[in-house]
C-alpha cells in the first residue's frame, strides 16, 4: 500500500531580531505550509510585539493529537534589541497556546 499521509510542517520565524530577516519582514510568525512548501496558514503579523496576534521570537513549537499549537518565544532575550528603549513589561509571556479551529 502506498503512503499518503502527508505532513505539514510548523516554521518559527524570528522576524527582526536577525539582520538578514529585515527586508523582507520575515515575521515574527510561525507559517504552517504543506509537503510540497504551499503556505496553509500563518499565525501572527509581521510586526513584533506582545499583542494577541503578535509575537517576540517564536522559538519552539508544538502540536497536540487535537492539531492545538504550542509557541514558546524567546521574548526576555530578544526585548533589548527589538524595544531598545523601553524597558522590559513583566512578566514577559514565554508561551502560547493556540487552538485550532474545527
Amino acid at each position: 500500500m502506498p503512503y499518503t499521509h502527508h505532513p505539514v510542517c510548523y516554521i518559527g520565524e524570528l522576524g527582526p531580531a536577525s539582520a538578514v530577516n529585515r527586508k523582507p519582514n520575515l515575521g515574527p510568525r510561525v507559517s504552517i505550509v504543506d509537503h510540497e512548501g504551499k503556505l496553509l496558514a500563518r499565525i501572527g503579523d509581521p510586526h513584533p510585539g506582545l499583542g494577541p496576534t503578535q509575537f517576540l521570537g517564536p522559538h519552539g513549537m508544538a502540536v497536540d493529537s487535537r492539531g492545538d499549537v504550542y509557541v514558546g518565544e524567546v521574548g526576555w532575550t530578544l526585548w533589548p534589541g527589538l524595544f531598545p528603549n523601553e524597558p522590559r513589561p513583566e512578566p514577559i509571556r514565554t508561551l502560547r497556546k493556540f487552538e485550532k479551529v474545527r
